[in-house]
């Protein structure tokens, strides 16, 4: 499942990030960290393009398979603001990890 966020995105903590922060965490757990970051930003994308679609466009949605190329597709014509959207949702959640980091 691919979800929204496309597989170009699999890491989006580096290990750079998080030696920076002065964190120690092994492979696995930064693994593990970029598999939740990239949840979230899944999550977060979704809802907002829920809230920018009309009710037909949610249903179609609804009718639509996340793992088939149409799907990406599909979003790009519907929703003309997707890329600011994810871009935004990244962003925010980094910001999150940055500053769980620095606590």
């Amino acid at each position: 499942d691919k979800g929204i966020i496309m597989n170009s995105m699999q890491q989006i903590v580096s290990r750079q990030l998080v030696e920076k922060l002065g964190l120690d965490l092994s492979d696995a757990d930064l693994e593990r960290l970029n598999h939740d970051a990239l949840d979230q930003i899944n999550k977060r994308v979704i809802e907002q393009i829920i809230e920018e679609l009309e009710p037909a466009q949610l249903a179609e949605l609804a009718q639509q398979d996340p793992n088939s190329p149409e799907f990406e597709l599909w979003l790009e014509e519907n929703v003309p603001q997707l890329e600011e959207i994810v871009g935004e949702e990244t962003i925010f959640v980094l910001d999150e990890i940055v500053r769980a980091g620095e606590s």
